[in-house]
């Protein structure tokens, strides 16, 4: 360990090289910038860096900032986090609980955790940070998953639903597995408007088409809320219609006749999204 070793004379060069001149401190220098560049080519992604002491600041401060104070962390039951750093997620965020799984070769398994026997004791339990019930997020079964579902009985006229399966997610909160873009997008660059846009994508998602199973659009039970849409509200009620309409009819030209995407077909009419 850096802690109670010498450090590496790589790094001692790389020091050396550096303790010449003069720079602005606090970050704003080109050693830092160098660094954190670094970073984003490793990890082939434009993000903002930010460098802390040790592995358990580090730890820390990531899963605090990812929790709230009735969240549990569902992690390896001889992970650093878990037997070397005293719950310091939960100095960060009072009330963040961790929850050790074992598992083979240091990893755990979504199937692993069985939530039921943990739980079943505690009237009011922690949410699992990773907690998705019965959905597994390594399950291929699962498509697309969000904040906030909907369900239609004609694939005309869709209504928000509660958390668990439904038709399609709405696009203010939506994931969906890199693989499955690249597989099936792009995107249908015809939407202009972002209205409709994200029914359309959930079913495209899981559809595996005419005659097999479609996957599954999972509504979860997040804390998140949604807020006042600037686009939607700097426009007329008539252009609102306009652009939505013609949208929703590129869904009604792919998958109109597709009720084998509904959980629940109903041809009774119902309330228009």
């Amino acid at each position: 360990s850096d802690n109670n070793s010498g450090i590496c004379p790589e790094v001692w060069a790389a020091l050396e090289e550096a303790n010449t001149g003069h720079v602005t401190g606090y970050g704003d220098d080109p050693w830092t910038e160098k660094a954190k560049q670094y970073v984003r080519d490793l990890f082939e992604v434009d993000c903002e860096v930010f460098f802390v002491f040790n592995g358990t600041a580090a730890n820390s401060l990531a899963l605090a900032s990812m929790c709230d104070s009735y969240h549990s962390v569902i992690s390896f039951d001889y992970s650093h986090v878990v037997t070397d750093e005293c719950n310091a997620p939960g100095f960060f965020a009072p009330g963040v609980k961790m929850q050790p799984v074992s598992g083979e070769n240091g990893k755990i398994e979504p199937d692993a955790i069985d939530w039921p026997e943990r739980l079943n004791h505690l009237e009011h339990p922690p949410r699992g940070f990773w907690q998705l019930g019965d959905v597994g997020p390594s399950s291929p079964s699962v498509a697309v998953v969000g904040a906030f579902g909907v369900r239609s009985g004609d694939l005309r006229h869709f209504e928000s639903a509660p958390a668990g399966d439904v038709d399609a997610i709405e696009g203010y909160c939506l994931a969906f597995r890199r693989a499955d873009f690249a597989a099936r997008g792009p995107l249908d660059e015809r939407f202009r408007f972002y209205r409709n846009l994200d029914l359309w994508w959930s079913l495209v998602l899981r559809d595996e088409g005419e005659g097999a199973a479609p996957r599954r659009a999972v509504a979860l039970d997040l804390p998140v809320a949604r807020h006042e849409h600037r686009e939607w509200n700097a426009l007329s009620e008539a252009e609102r219609a306009r652009l939505s309409k013609r949208n929703f009819y590129r869904i009604i030209d792919r998958f109109g006749h597709r009720r084998d995407l509904l959980s629940a077909p109903d041809p009774t009419p119902r309330r228009s999204r």
